[in-house]
């Protein structure tokens, strides 16, 4: 959006009625679309889906004579004045309690925040289910996510359009766009065809204390999500069953009826693990 024109509509590119006619009104990319639907504008074009699925439109065009002042857009019912850029004026965000934020994380449009009482909340686009509300209706102002209440999340970041969680014990959650494989997840084998589940906080499979891998950092960029494991090595039932043998420099763990073992090397005062088979 260097021009301020509809790369991928060109001169065909719908705007919006005003004073009897059609306006060519220029935008710029995070800005709400002129058709008043409050979703914002294509990335690439400039202009969301319901205005470029719009024909039989009369147009025609205006200079950019006022590019530096304001751009007011005339809606009905209502009027929304949207400043060049599509910026909106600062204003304080007021969640459930008063409670305090811990992290922010943003996404294309979509941001998700974790509160100090380690609850999570999302707003912005939910056009692919990434506020993880169940649906991808709109939503206005913040959403508290539905969690189990036995786990804890101690961290929250968002993708471009979808967003991962991470809880104390090393799992992950996941939930928004998935055609990138980015959720880590498909849908269930008994879903139905007409459930969106992608758009519900659901746990990924293979993390966890129970797995024996766990999460210890997550990140996303774009439609990547990154994750940062820790394998174990040995559970606590399996030292209840094995034989231990150490000396003063090493430890040795013999799990029974396996060919499996465990060398331990203490080393400048760490231990460095290995695992033979």
């Amino acid at each position: 959006m260097r021009c301020g024109k509809c790369s991928g509509k060109s001169e065909k590119c719908p705007t919006k009625l005003e004073s009897g006619g059609m306006r060519k009104v220029y935008l710029q990319r995070g800005m709400l679309c002129v058709c008043d639907s409050q979703e914002s504008v294509c990335l690439r074009c400039g202009i969301c889906q319901i205005c470029a699925e719009s024909v039989n439109l009369k147009r025609y065009r205006e200079d950019e004579k006022g590019s530096d002042e304001a751009i007011k857009i005339s809606a009905v019912p209502a009027t929304i004045t949207v400043t060049q850029g599509g910026q909106l004026s600062p204003a304080r965000l007021v969640l459930q309690g008063d409670i305090k934020v811990s992290t922010v994380s943003c996404g294309n449009y979509h941001t998700i925040l974790l509160c100090a009482d380690r609850s999570v909340y999302t707003f912005g686009s939910n056009c692919h289910g990434q506020l993880g509300t169940g649906d991808t209706e709109k939503r206005s102002g913040a959403f508290k996510l539905n969690l189990p209440s036995n786990i804890q999340i101690v961290q929250a970041i968002a993708g471009a359009n979808h967003c991962i969680l991470r809880t104390l014990d090393g799992q992950i959650l996941t939930f928004g766009a998935f055609k990138n494989g980015q959720l880590i997840r498909a849908a269930p084998s008994n879903c139905p065809p007409e459930k969106k589940w992608f758009t519900e906080p659901t746990f990924v499979e293979g993390y966890g204390q129970s797995s024996g891998i766990i999460a210890s950092w997550i990140s996303a960029v774009g439609d990547r999500t990154i994750i940062q494991t820790q394998k174990q090595i040995f559970t606590k039932q399996m030292l209840n069953d094995a034989r231990v043998t150490a000396r003063k420099d090493c430890l040795i763990i013999l799990p029974p009826a396996t060919f499996h073992w465990i060398h331990i090397i203490r080393f400048f005062g760490h231990l460095m693990m290995k695992h033979f088979e």
